[in-house]
Order: structure tokens, then C-alpha cells, then sequence
């Protein structure tokens, strides 16, 4: 669901921002697009190396929070970032990216280790970053967004989905209050 959302938010972007032809978007461009790729792409520097990244962290972080491995983790990172996205949605709209294809996956898992990491320090220090609550509660919705949409806001239970770690936490006027059961 997540990777629909993506690919609309930037489909509706300013081709400026995203260098895609919305002329040619549709499912014979994909053909022509996933024969013609992988290639390197002309993408910014925030793009391909600050974002790619950070959404390869994202990926990363849904089943390592679920209690698989770092390695299945990983697999999961590449399999969502590669076949999913680079040679599924976003082939509808350009040609397969190299950087996209390596970056994305690779540096996505290591920063997405380096935020589990972080998670089970705040969870382990009472949900407080450098002695701070609102910090540790920052850092960990900023780390896992999907999670704390699927967790926080309730769209996991609405749809029936638990984590085996019951990791729980409400948003109100007062603040972020997260409970950790492991």
C-alpha cells in the first residue's frame, strides 16, 4: 500500500522534481522502460542518496521490527526495492536506475539496522533519547513512519494485523506515550 501511495505522491510532483514523462506513462512504457534499464539516471543527490536510503531503511525496518533477522530483513529491503518498486511501479514511469537498484537496498539496510538499533536503545531506556522522552518518541516515529501508522494510529488493528512484540503507543494533546512488551 505504501509503494502505491509513493508512486502517486510522486506521480503528482512536478516532472522538475522527478524528471518523469507523464506523457509516456502507462504499461507500454513499462515494457520499453524494464527492456531498456538498468541505466544511470541524471537523479538528484537528495534523491538517490539521501531518500533512496531512507525508504530502504523503511523497508528494512517493517520485518526486522516483526522479529526476522538482520538478514531476512535485508532480502526484504531488496526484494521491495528492486522488483517491487525499481522494476514494478516506478518502471511504469522511467527506466530502471543502477543507483537505484544497489543504493536503495544496501545502503537502506544499513541505516535501517542502525534505526532498530537505535528503537531498542530508546525502548530499553524507557522510551527516552539523550534523557529526553519527546526525543526518543521523535526519533522513533521519524525512524519507522509505516510502523508507527500500521502500530500508532491503529490501521493494524482495524486490519487485523499484530506484531508478535506488541509494541504499542497513542498520540495525544499531551504528548506520544509508547509501551514496550518483549
Amino acid at each position: 500500500m505504501s509503494l502505491v501511495i509513493g508512486i502517486v505522491g510522486l506521480y503528482l510532483m512536478p516532472e522538475s522534481v522527478t524528471n518523469w514523462d507523464k506523457e509516456k506513462f502507462g504499461v507500454k512504457s513499462w515494457f520499453e522502460n524494464v527492456r531498456m534499464g538498468p541505466k544511470l539516471d541524471n537523479d538528484s543527490f537528495i534523491f538517490n542518496e539521501i531518500l533512496h536510503p531512507y525508504f530502504g531503511a523503511m523497508y528494512y525496518m517493517q520485518p526486522r521490527m516483526a522479529g526476522f533477522s538482520w538478514m531476512a530483513s535485508a532480502f526484504f529491503s531488496f526484494i521491495t526495492s528492486t522488483l517491487f518498486w525499481e522494476y514494478g511501479l516506478e518502471a511504469f514511469v522511467e527506466v530502471p536506475s543502477w543507483q537505484d537498484l544497489v543504493i536503495t537496498p544496501l545502503l537502506g539496510s544499513i541505516l535501517g539496522e542502525g534505526f532498530y538499533q537505535l528503537t531498542r536503545y530508546i525502548q530499553r531506556n524507557e522510551g527516552k533519547l539523550f534523557g529526553s522522552l519527546f526525543l526518543g518518541r521523535l526519533a522513533i516515529a521519524l525512524m519507522d513512519p509505516i510502523g508507527f501508522i500500521i502500530r500508532d494510529l491503529g490501521l493494524g488493528e482495524a486490519l487485523g494485523i499484530y506484531n508478535k512484540h506488541e509494541i504499542r503507543s497513542s498520540l495525544s494533546p499531551n504528548g506520544l506515550n509508547l509501551t514496550y512488551k518483549f
